[in-house]
Order: C-alpha cells, then sequence, then structure tokens
C-alpha cells in the first residue's frame, strides 16, 4: 500500500505549482520538512520513511522539488529564492516554525531554508551535503592540507622522510565528474527498469552502499526500499530534464545566494551535519568545509557512502530533535 499514496499542491504567489506530501498527527505532531535527493520526488519521502517513523509524534511534509515530479521549474532562481516557495507553503498549512532536514540534494535545500527563514527553522539536518561551486577549490585546498599534515606527522613517527605523497588526489573533475556520469546513467537504466525490472538502478550503480543496505535491514525490506526509489526515479522525469538541469547548474555553475555563515543564525538554529566517510558521489571534505562555516553544528560520520541518510534518517532526525 506504500505506492498509494496521494499528493497536494499549492499555488505559489507566481502562478507555479507545487507538490507536496505528508503523513503524520497534523494536530499536535512536531512540523518536519524533509527534501529529497535529485531523480525523487516528496512522493518517496511518505512512501519510504512513514513505516520507520510511524511511531514517532511528527507532522512530516515532504515538497517535491522545483522541475521533479509536479512542481514547476522557475528558470534561472538561485536556493536563496527557494526560501520565498517554502515560507509560502508553511504559511499554507499554518506552520509557525519547522524542523527541516535534507539529503544529497535535499541537503543543499534544507541549508538554504534555514539561512533564508530564520525565524521558522528551529533545527536543520543536512546530510550529504554538496558546496557552492566556487568554494570547491578553497575546500579541496584545505582537504590536501589536512591530508598532508597527518601524513607529515605519520612520516615524522616512522622515521621517514617528510616529503609526502598525498594518499587522496582529487581534481574538480574527480570531486563532480562521476554524479554527472551516475546520473546520465541512472536515467537510461530507469527506461530499462520501466520496461524490465524497478531493482535495476542502485545495486548497479552504488554497489558498497547496497551490501551494507542488506546487512542494515536483510534483503526484504532493501527489495521494497530500492523498489520505492526505482519508482521514483522515474516519477521524477514527469518534468523532463527540468529537476536534474536544475541539480547541475546549482552543483556545478551558480551560486546558491546566501551565506554558508547564516546557516545556524548564529547558534541560535540547531544544526546537526552528516556524512559517509566513504562517499565517492559528494565527497566528506564537503561536510567538513561546511563545518567550518557554521562550528556550531554537530558533525556525524559513518563507515559508509553516499546513502547513510537512507540507512540512518530516523537516528539522525532523533539526535537532531534531541539537541
Amino acid at each position: 500500500e506504500v505506492y498509494n499514496v496521494g499528493g497536494s499542491y499549492i499555488q505559489l504567489a507566481d502562478g507555479r505549482y507545487m507538490e507536496y506530501f505528508e503523513f503524520g498527527n497534523r494536530t499536535s505532531g512536531l512540523p518536519v520538512l524533509s527534501f529529497h535527493g535529485s531523480l525523487r520526488t516528496g512522493w518517496s519521502c511518505v512512501a519510504r520513511d512513514r513505516p520507520e517513523w510511524a511511531a514517532m509524534d511528527l507532522w512530516v511534509i515532504c515538497p517535491s522539488l522545483p522541475g521533479f515530479g509536479y512542481t514547476d521549474f522557475k528558470p534561472g532562481a538561485t536556493l536563496a529564492e527557494y526560501g520565498k516557495d517554502i515560507e509560502q507553503l508553511l504559511d499554507h498549512l499554518r506552520v509557525n516554525t519547522t524542523v527541516v532536514i535534507g539529503s544529497s540534494f535535499g541537503a543543499m535545500h534544507s541549508a538554504a531554508v534555514a539561512a533564508t527563514l530564520p525565524s521558522r527553522v528551529t533545527h536543520v539536518g543536512i546530510f550529504a551535503t554538496s558546496i557552492p561551486f566556487s568554494h570547491l577549490h578553497i575546500a579541496l585546498q584545505q582537504y590536501a592540507d589536512r591530508q598532508h599534515d597527518l601524513n607529515h606527522n605519520q612520516s615524522e613517527e616512522d622515521g621517514q622522510e617528510s616529503t609526502v605523497r598525498l594518499k587522496h588526489k582529487y581534481t574538480l573533475l574527480q570531486v563532480t565528474g562521476w554524479p554527472l556520469v551516475r546520473d546520465v546513467l541512472g536515467f537510461v537504466s530507469m527506461l530499462f527498469a520501466r520496461l524490465f525490472s524497478v531493482e535495476f538502478t542502485l545495486p548497479r550503480l552504488m554497489p558498497v552502499d547496497f551490501v551494507h543496505l542488506k546487512q542494515l535491514w536483510g534483503k526484504n525490506k532493501t527489495e521494497v526500499v530500492l523498489k520505492v526509489l526505482s519508482k521514483d526515479a522515474v516519477r521524477s522525469c514527469r518534468r523532463g530534464w527540468q529537476g536534474l538541469a536544475n541539480w547541475y547548474r546549482l552543483l556545478h555553475a551558480a551560486e546558491w545566494g546566501f551565506d554558508l555563515n547564516a546557516v545556524t543564525n548564529s547558534g541560535t538554529t540547531k544544526c546537526l551535519l552528516s556524512s559517509g566517510l566513504n562517499d565517492t558521489t559528494l565527497h566528506p571534505f564537503m561536510q567538513q568545509y561546511f563545518h567550518t562555516h557554521n562550528p556550531q553544528c554537530q558533525l556525524k560520520q559513518y563507515e559508509v557512502g553516499h546513502l547513510h541518510a537512507l540507512m540512518h534518517l530516523s537516528d539522525l532526525l532523533s539526535m537532531l530533535i534531541a539537541m
């Protein structure tokens, strides 16, 4: 029955429509805005997470991001402008303050909403996030310097020469190229998935994470979640390539439109960051860089990959709410 989940719509001030899904205790539950990742919609948030969160007294609201599902896309919009869309959604639902969470592409949006709507956001969870493209050179250099210091100290302890060859060398192409290849292959695989098997995508594109999922959840639950994600990947392309094109524009070209330092509102907004130490999609140095701009945030790290938030979302949400 997880597939029989209907969405709702709100018309925004500029005439566009936003699709959103919700579940939980709308009367007295704690409002939680949950933003999905790339090639997803708010539907998978509801279909995937509702069983795990059923025992928690929450009102979970899952909007489909611009260009994905049935949410209209606004050409040229910045992440900061997305906060205005969410403000209208909160007003429509009569939500004064809320917890905000997001992973991957959704993490960028949760950060934007926290930075642009500080009076409406009490807690923000930013899981497996990227950083603005213009910051990548600085972040890479900081990461390289840290690796150099670590290897230098190790060399001195071992009595070796202090000249160190970095273990991890990441160029911009290595950092940003794989997500592009992965999602293009993912889109092609979705076409095959509609004809042959909806469980086609994840095991082939993220095999390490898939193994961890099976170890954590067992075969049956993993297959159910995988089916939800695969179906929603197809659903996310109702608007064609708009959502995916916007993802790459924000990741590789456009500025986000807000200061990273503004996310925690000078410490007023409680913040939790998380990263997978084996993430090959958005390397953990991005979360470390984000943390340097928001030292008030707690940083949780997992010995898995990009899908760590999918595996541990309930725990992350519980940690965030308890802050």
